[in-house]
């Protein structure tokens, strides 16, 4: 792949759905895990067929299998996880981003502590199966109320920073990220940890340049410490895809330079 310092941009979105990005000059697509690579039994076909490499993966965990609270079900994330890992190897995707705030959300008379815990618990129970099928797991903050767990670049790089394994990396996501008015000081600190990246317009998160909104600060604090690996675009599409496609990637190119 080539760097995100020479262009690396991709999308978040079905594999069927690619054609139009392509034409448009993003490089990748990022498909989901649970309600994708897991769910669909024609999922190499459906990768092989896309018009983009798939290179990333979201949604690691379906809302229903909790990794937090009184009744966690060991075994069917092992088998789970094993199952997703196995078939992102197999299509080469090299990243599974760990958003998953339903999984990972503690009930509202659940100590937010213990939960801590149990999650910091389930991502290094994972690294020998990472290391394994060699993927990288990107701990993504999510603002509330999208979730209850992990709401900054802080919090998810004091994560990684406890794990410290090379194969568990940090996600910062411009939508979540202004949406908590995370501090960009913390996005500068965490630039060694940070392995993806999202981006999406605030409030309506929509494809950069389909609303106004500017990504500058963000992108530049990246560009400027030296990021480069993957940038996706996660949004909510319009009816318009082909605008939605050609308004980001030429904002996103701008901006990088």
């Amino acid at each position: 792949m080539t760097s995100a310092a020479n262009g690396t941009f991709g999308i978040c979105c079905e594999p069927e759905d690619t054609a139009v990005y392509a034409d448009a000059g993003f490089d990748y697509f990022e498909c989901t895990v649970a309600w994708m690579l897991c769910a669909s039994e024609d999922y190499r076909k459906r990768i092989a067929g896309a018009a983009l490499p798939c290179r990333v993966a979201n949604c690691f965990l379906p809302g229903d299998l909790k990794i937090t609270g009184e009744n966690i079900d060991r075994k069917r994330i092992a088998d789970y996880v094993e199952k997703a890992l196995s078939r992102a190897a197999e299509c080469g995707i090299e990243t599974i981003v760990f958003g998953s705030g339903s999984a990972r959300d503690h009930a509202p008379d659940f100590p937010a502590e213990r939960a801590a815990g149990q999650i910091l618990e389930f991502v290094q129970g994972i690294t020998p199966a990472l290391d394994r099928y060699g993927v990288t797991l990107a701990v993504e903050p999510l603002s509330v109320p999208d979730s209850n767990m992990i709401n900054s670049v802080g919090a998810g790089a004091a994560l990684v920073n406890t794990v410290a394994h090379p194969r568990v990396k940090l996600l910062a996501d411009s939508y979540h990220f202004y949406r908590m008015q995370d501090a960009v000081d913390s996005l500068v600190w965490s630039l060694p940890l940070l392995q993806h990246i999202h981006v999406a317009t605030l409030p309506s998160r929509l494809a950069p340049g389909m609303e106004e909104f500017d990504f500058a600060p963000f992108l530049n604090v990246l560009k400027n410490g030296g990021y480069s690996k993957r940038i996706s675009v996660e949004c909510h599409p319009t009816a318009d895809r082909k605008k939605d496609a050609e308004s980001a990637i030429a904002l996103l190119r701008r901006i990088w330079g």
